[in-house]
């Protein structure tokens, strides 16, 4: 059987022809993409300004910049997320603060961020609040912005995992970024952007992604900035991404459907698996399908799924845990943990058929001794 992969990119539209005239037109680094993309992602986000850049840490890192976080600032993240979210924060100078994660949808536990706020009052000026929608699902973004807002501190979020999903009462968004990485729902091959509503703050966001330069004067440079732009082949390869958006969304909500029809008995009955949970009023991109399984079970479930040819991820580990941050101790750090021990990636991307769902529910249920 061939390889299921765990998320691989769909290329159902314009791709070819985009990045080939973005070739043929002689400027594939800085062409008329760029600003096309930028466009077309602001309209679907009902957003004022989009800015595009190499990467989703850089999107992270400029927008950090923008907010004035440098040395003594402390940025409150999630436990539970890739190491980019943590490297942006120190790569300005400032500090981590790790938040546990609430128990059902594993997103940024609002309560922990209030308690943490309500204890350093003295600090709120040099204080950010950054969320992330964990696995495509979002988080509690309209109690975490209401918390930043009473208690005075700035509001970033991580969108990097979560375009496309849709919240109820959605408060849009005042500064988020995006990733358009390999195995994000749309590619553009790499880069990202940030999102924004404010005009003074999405000109600085452009000068500095543009190595400091002052956009009125060609040879001039209004500070010290970053070659963090976007190259027009990867914008033209993102557009055409983006312009079939709902196709890939409705394939990927198909797939999550099918896995939980599949599953629903080794969840509801047998207590085996549990599916991945859904806030009220919230509809995920179920970037990638997670669930939990016995923590014993992890070892040969990872085994037997690479010896069937079927890819998987554990989850991130928790950031509190890596080596890399252990100059950034957590506090209460109990959920992410558990969480880790028990989560497993399944294969979620648009092009994953039925077929391929059902490899993957059958080494499921062959390895839990599910008849």
């Amino acid at each position: 059987d061939a390889v299921i992969p765990l998320h691989r990119p769909v290329t159902w539209g314009r791709e070819v022809e985009y990045v080939t005239e973005a070739l043929r037109s002689g400027q594939p680094a800085s062409g008329p993409f760029v600003e096309r993309f930028e466009q077309a992602l602001a309209a679907r986000l009902g957003c004022a300004h989009v800015i595009a850049v190499s990467s989703g840490t850089a999107a992270l890192h400029l927008a950090l910049l923008a907010l004035g976080v440098g040395p003594g600032h402390k940025v409150l993240v999630p436990d539970l997320t890739f190491a980019a979210t943590a490297n942006a924060v120190i790569h300005c100078g400032a500090k981590p603060v790790f938040i546990d994660v609430e128990p059902d949808y594993w997103q940024m536990d609002p309560a922990q961020v209030e308690e943490y706020l309500a204890r350093n009052q003295a600090t709120y000026y040099r204080t950010v609040v950054m969320s992330v929608d964990l696995l495509g699902h979002p988080c509690d973004r309209k109690g975490l912005s209401e918390l930043a807002s009473r208690y005075g501190v700035a509001y970033l979020e991580d969108r990097a995992e979560s375009l496309g999903a849709v919240v109820e009462g959605d408060p849009g968004i005042s500064l988020a970024c995006f990733s358009f990485n390999g195995n994000k729902v749309i590619t553009a091959g790499g880069g990202g952007a940030i999102a924004c509503r404010n005009d003074n703050l999405a000109s600085d966001l452009r000068v500095l992604r543009d190595q400091g330069k002052d956009p009125h004067d060609p040879g001039g440079h209004l500070v010290v900035g970053y070659n963090y732009r976007m190259p027009d082949m990867m914008a033209a390869l993102g557009l055409a991404q983006l312009e079939k958006l709902d196709q890939i969304l409705y394939a990927k909500r198909q797939l999550a459907s099918y896995y939980n029809e599949c599953l629903t008995g080794l969840d509801l009955v047998m207590n085996l698996v549990r599916r991945p949970q859904m806030a009220p009023g919230v509809s995920p991109n179920w970037w990638l399908y997670t669930v939990l399984v016995p923590e014993e079970a992890m070892g040969r479930l990872l085994k037997a799924f690479a010896e069937a040819k079927i890819e998987v991820r554990r989850m991130f580990r928790p950031l509190s845990s890596l080596e890399a941050f252990a100059d950034f101790p957590g506090g209460a750090i109990v959920e992410s943990h558990r969480i880790y021990r028990r989560a497993i990636c399944l294969p979620s991307g648009p092009g994953v058929t039925y077929a391929d769902q059902n490899r993957v529910v059958e080494v499921l249920r062959r390895e839990l001794k599910v008849a």
